[in-house]
């Protein structure tokens, strides 16, 4: 999974399918193997809205996206 801006998500998007290999191995980031598990911790630091989406090849198509609503505390 990445996060960032919808804009930004697709424009990565285009990279993977580029380079369908591609893997990720940062902190915001992560990429697993089938019937792997793993995590991410994500902090936020101010309010908004963050979309996130796996950019695998034809998961984002299959609706692997969403988005986190972040309030000010």
């Amino acid at each position: 999974m990445i996060h960032g801006t919808e804009q930004e998500l697709k424009e990565h998007y285009e990279e993977m399918k580029k380079f369908p290999g591609m893997e990720h191995e940062e902190a915001n980031k992560i990429s697993l193997k089938p019937g792997q598990q793993g995590e991410v911790i994500w902090r936020f630091t101010k309010a908004g809205v963050v979309h996130f989406a796996c950019l695998h090849v034809g998961h984002y198509e299959a609706g692997m996206k969403g988005q986190v609503k972040v309030s000010a505390r």
